[in-house]
Parts: structure tokens; C-alpha cells; sequence
């Protein structure tokens, strides 16, 4: 019988932590506290505007309605394996969506699979940057596309002495507080917007305002929430509510009906408290990203951390990507792990068409045997600082029995 679980993600401030800055900045409304962290990522990301709301999928689908809006955008093109908020918070803004096929040993899009009528300034670009690996956009430079460089799984993320992703060649950026996310908070999100992007003024003009205000259950409810994760990172705890059939927890949830409101105040104080830890957090990341390959480093597996779109950036990933070459293989591997409680993960069980069968508004291009494969040979495995080696070692062993056989 196991004492303890680990989950998949992790790295949320933890409850003393919060109620410390809570204490704090008791005195302090929502005002103060939203210019604060906006002050915090426009020190980070340099001259911009920021735009809140109460999560990373709703600030998506605000910023792709403006767009549509102010820019006569249509469409938007994305990865076909990535999260399916994207699809969401596409169609809620009344956009078409074209999902690209991705290699399905680093995870990058084909963009040789576009064809060149869509990359004009009628089409909406989004880098997911999954799992904190930076999207190439060099593509991008000679064509009319907007693009929205989305920084949920890759804030804080950056080039070598260079841009931020997120705002890279003058993108528009989008930044969740989410659980599991690269500023894991307990929800929340933000749209970024430089000057110098294309249509800028308009899309502002778009975006506010269209956000309505929480009630005070919301609030409360927020701040529930932000307690229960704070307290269910522990793998102790983990352990006994991982199986709790009502919280379904690994399950890959799609947003179909959005209703953006206003951030919360508790919101806020989680993000701006997961902020100030993000070095720590960035440098607990590379290690166990380290110490998870030197312990992979003889087994067959493609790693598409190496790839070479990611070899310019800083990365700071929030999970450890491992593709098998063999269905059965993950399938066996994952079962194993999560048998022992050692937090791996199966994100994302399906290519994105598959989550929207029969919506005539999202497209293929391609086959999307690449997506295919990913989703049935992927695993995510956890970077958080309740990880020890002894698990990664452990889960390692794990990894090469199931391939070997035994």
C-alpha cells in the first residue's frame, strides 16, 4: 500500500505562503493588486498593455474576438496535439480553425502542411508552446499572419538575451495563472499587448470592456479552490484523493460554453505570490528536467525537449515529454507509473479533432497521423520540487522494463 502519490503538476505557492501575502495586503482591493501584477509583467515583458480575466481560456477568447473585430481576422491555425481550450476559445470568438499535423517525434507543427492562401492577415497564428517548449515562428516573418504567441505553459520563458515568449516579433500574448501552469496559480489570466504589434490601438479598444464581475460566491470559491490545490500538491494528501471518482483529477476537461468575468482577488494574490517564486521554481524545473535524462539516458525514447526550435531559449518546462516507440509501451509504462503513484501523465489522450467531432467549424490539414501518434505514445512526467531522484530513478527503471519486456 503506497503513503504517498505524486502529482503530475505542481508548484503552486503553498498555503502559508498565501495567507502570509494575504495578511499583508488585506487592506488592499483588487485595483491595487491587479496593477501590481501588471506591473510585475510589463517589467518582465517590457512595454505593453495587459488585460485580465478570470482564466487563461477566457483572456484567449476575448483577445481572438477582438481580433476578429478589429482586424477582420476569420481564422485561426494551431497544432493539431495541444490543449483544446484552444479550439474553445476559438469558436466562442466565431473564428474557423485549421489544425496543422505535428511531427510526432518533437512535437513541432508542419508548416510546410499550410497551404500559402491561409497565411494572410485574414488568419490567426497560435504558438501553444506546449509544455514550455518555444514554437519555431521564423515562418512567420515573411507572411501576413497575426500571431498569438501563447505563453500559458511558457511564461517567463526566453531567448537567450533576447525576446520573451509571449510577445516574440511583436505577437499578441496570453499568460494563464492556472494550476499545472508556468505561473501556477488558482486561475486567472492575461492578454499582453505591445505597442508595436499590428492593430494594436484597435484591438485594445476591442478588448474593454467585456468581462463581467464575480459575485461574491465566485470569490469565495476561488479562494477555496486556491486552498484545496495548495494543500492536494502534498504527496501525502495526493495520495488520498487521487482516485476520488467526483474530482476526476488528469482528466482533459474542454471549455464549450465560456462566460469571461473579471479576475478574482484571491486570483491575484496567488499569481503575484507564484511570480516572486518563479526563479526558484524555473531552477527546481531544469533539475529534475536533468536528472529525469541522465536517468532516461539509455532507453529508447525520442525526447522532444532537444529539439532544435528550442535550442535558442532558456526553457523553464512544466512537464518532462517522453515520446515511446510503441503504442503498447506507453500504454503498459503509464499503467506502471500510476500504479506507484509516481505522477505520470497521459496529456493530451487525443489529437484535437477528436475532442470536437461533428463541429463543422474545425478543419484538418493534413492527416493528423502525426497528432494521432503522439496522443497514443506520449507521457508527461512531473518537475515539481516533490519529486525526489529516488522517484525518478525508480520511475526510470519502470520505463525500461516495460521496453525491454520484462
Amino acid at each position: 500500500m503506497h503513503l504517498k502519490s505524486i502529482a503530475p503538476t505542481g508548484g503552486t505557492p503553498s498555503l502559508l505562503d498565501v495567507l502570509t501575502y494575504f495578511a499583508h495586503s488585506k487592506n488592499r482591493d483588487a485595483g491595487s493588486l491587479t496593477k501590481e501584477l501588471s506591473d510585475r509583467l510589463i517589467e518582465f515583458y517590457g512595454s505593453c498593455s495587459v488585460s485580465f480575466s478570470a482564466s487563461g481560456t477566457q483572456s484567449l477568447a476575448l483577445l481572438l474576438s477582438a481580433m476578429r473585430r478589429a482586424c477582420g481576422c476569420r481564422r485561426v491555425l494551431t497544432g493539431a496535439y495541444s490543449c483544446p481550450d484552444i479550439v474553445s476559445a476559438s469558436l466562442w470568438a466565431g473564428l474557423d480553425v485549421y489544425l496543422i499535423d505535428v511531427d510526432p517525434h518533437s512535437l513541432e507543427v508542419r508548416v510546410e502542411d499550410v497551404p500559402e492562401v491561409f497565411l494572410d492577415s485574414s488568419s490567426i497564428w497560435i504558438c501553444s508552446n506546449l509544455y514550455g517548449l518555444a514554437d519555431s515562428i521564423d515562418h512567420l516573418a515573411q507572411t501576413e499572419v497575426f500571431l498569438v504567441d501563447d505563453a500559458c505553459q511558457s511564461a517567463l520563458t526566453c531567448e537567450h538575451g533576447c525576446s520573451r515568449l509571449g510577445l516574440r516579433n511583436d505577437a499578441f500574448g496570453l499568460i494563464s495563472f492556472g494550476r499545472g501552469k508556468a505561473v501556477p496559480g488558482v486561475g486567472g489570466g492575461a492578454v499582453l499587448v505591445s505597442p508595436s504589434s499590428r492593430c494594436a490601438d484597435l484591438v485594445l479598444q476591442e478588448l474593454v470592456p467585456n468581462c463581467l464581475s464575480l459575485s461574491q460566491s465566485s470569490q469565495i470559491k476561488a479562494l477555496v479552490k486556491g486552498i484545496a490545490f495548495s494543500l492536494g500538491e502534498s504527496p501525502l494528501i495526493f495520495n488520498l484523493i487521487r482516485h476520488l471518482p467526483w474530482l476526476e483529477i488528469g482528466k482533459t476537461k474542454v471549455a464549450h460554453n465560456l462566460h469571461p468575468h473579471h479576475i478574482a482577488h484571491s486570483q491575484l494574490v496567488w499569481a503575484l505570490k507564484a511570480l516572486d517564486m518563479a526563479s526558484e521554481r524555473k531552477s527546481i524545473s531544469d533539475g529534475k528536467c536533468r536528472d529525469w535524462r541522465n536517468a532516461l539516458n539509455h532507453t529508447e525514447l525520442f525526447f522532444p525537449s532537444e529539439r532544435a526550435s528550442s535550442s535558442a531559449y532558456d526553457l523553464g518546462l512544466i512537464r518532462y515529454p517522453v515520446i515511446f516507440k510503441n503504442e503498447a509501451h506507453a500504454d503498459a509504462a503509464f499503467k506502471r507509473l500510476d500504479d506507484l503513484g509516481l505522477g505520470a501523465s497521459r496529456s493530451y489522450p487525443l489529437p484535437l479533432d477528436r475532442f470536437f467531432i461533428g463541429d463543422e467549424r474545425v478543419k484538418t490539414i493534413g492527416d493528423m497521423r502525426g497528432a494521432r501518434d503522439v496522443a497514443n505514445k506520449i507521457l508527461t512526467l512531473p518537475l515539481h520540487s516533490h519529486v525526489t531522484v529516488t522517484d525518478i530513478e525508480c520511475a526510470a527503471r519502470v520505463i525500461n522494463k516495460t521496453i525491454s519486456g520484462d
